[in-house]
């Protein structure tokens, strides 16, 4: 799972670098940020293990947009900014959120 996630973010920089190689240090922090929003998220489940899966999903996922909120722009671009940071990662979480209970109300389908 790792080595196809890794690839798979991987793949995603490389073509958003080859369409637009001007913007070299936005795929970079792309991939760096991917990178480390996954390994947080996927760190942070397992630390939730023993919580129901709606949990385990949005706790995880709470952590991993915000650090990808953080470093993508700040790697990207230079700059931080606060407002801008929250807001990008209170609708990851939320989406996250509604996701989440969609996936979960289709399994428990017959």
């Amino acid at each position: 799972l790792w080595s196809k996630m890794a690839g798979l973010i991987f793949s995603g920089s490389l073509l958003s670098y080859l369409f637009n190689s001007a913007n070299k240090k936005v795929a970079i922090a792309s991939f760096v940020a991917f990178c480390i929003a996954g390994f947080i998220d996927a760190i942070v489940y397992h630390i939730l293990w023993r919580y129901k899966k709606f949990v385990k999903i949005n706790g995880s996922n709470f952590f991993s947009s915000i650090a990808d909120s953080i470093v993508f722009p700040v790697m990207a671009f230079d700059s931080f900014s606060l407002l801008l940071s929250a807001s990008q990662a209170t609708m990851k979480f939320v989406g996250g959120i509604a996701w989440s209970l969609i996936f979960i109300r289709l399994e428990k389908k017959p």
